[in-house]
């Protein structure tokens, strides 16, 4: 018993290592967290551009509605966002959506045809004119690639009244 209780002081009282262990515990919850802290800058980062891509594209519909008539204009307005906004989606184009859609009268609905507002009775035919721009993208976390989490879809819309 007595051998025992001399083992247990002199363990007690040896410091030897301890800041080893100490490290050994608290590094791995500090690697993970600056892996993380890194991981969702990026998720912000891409949230970012994308608004800002979407931004920028309501810019240039509200800038291109200005100025002079020309022919196809709303043809040619669609295919400028359209690609204004490839840079900032990479991949496949089905990510980038730039579609036409109007209001009838003072209607809470909108309609992608025309046709749809001439046909309300009204002698006056007025109507609203909107672009609807969505963009969606995927990324892969790295956390992922060691088996925790899913992909992150983002998905941004914007409508803008042009007319």
């Amino acid at each position: 018993m007595n051998r025992l209780a001399t083992l247990f002081s002199r363990i007690g009282g040896d410091t030897r290592g301890a800041v080893a262990i100490e490290t050994a515990f608290v590094a791995p919850m500090l690697i993970l967290m600056s892996v993380g802290g890194f991981e969702v800058s990026q998720m912000v980062a891409r949230q970012h551009e994308l608004q800002s891509g979407a931004s920028e594209a309501t810019a240039i519909a509200l800038a291109g509605n200005q100025g002079a008539v020309m022919e196809n204009a709303e043809l040619k307005l669609d295919n400028l966002l359209t690609e204004s906004l490839f840079g900032q989606v990479e991949g496949n184009e089905n990510k980038v959506l730039v579609s036409r859609w109007y209001r009838c009268d003072a209607r809470n609905t909108k309609t992608q045809n025309k046709s749809d507002c001439e046909n309300s009775g009204n002698d006056k035919k007025r109507y609203s004119t909107y672009i609807r721009i969505i963009i969606t993208d995927e990324w892969e976390p790295t956390w992922k690639k060691i088996g925790l989490g899913s992909d992150l879809d983002y998905r941004v819309e914007r409508w803008i009244q042009i007319q």
